[in-house]
């Protein structure tokens, strides 16, 4: 079975890195330090799901671009801020949330 492919926006690189420890196990997890850098990555790679943080002042424009840049391909969107539960393609989860349950949370959205 292939592993899914995680791509985590983070504002904190400490924050990330711990993430992506506890993911690892179970995901190929890439960190991305803002709207720039997952854009590049994205024309490299497919994540099967995005988990996004906060990154200040990239908020909306994050949301509004990658949509417009992945037009023949869905992927879901968790938000760990809480603020974009609008949004049909975001869980929007408020921090801070155990590492236990954000691995249920992520294991509903990429069965």
């Amino acid at each position: 079975m292939k592993q899914r492919k995680i791509m985590l926006i983070s504002r904190s690189q400490n924050g990330a890195e711990s993430l992506k420890t506890h993911l690892e196990d179970t995901y190929a997890v890439t960190v991305t330090a803002g709207l720039g850098e997952a854009l590049e990555k994205l024309n490299e790679t497919t994540p099967d799901l995005i988990i996004f943080e906060s990154v200040q002042g990239e908020d909306d424009m994050f949301l509004d671009v990658l949509p417009k840049s992945n037009e023949d391909e869905y992927i879901p969107i968790m938000s760990m801020d809480g603020e974009h539960d609008s949004l049909d393609t975001v869980m929007s989860l408020n921090e801070p949330v155990s590492e236990d349950e954000l691995k249920d949370h992520i294991r509903r959205i990429i069965k």
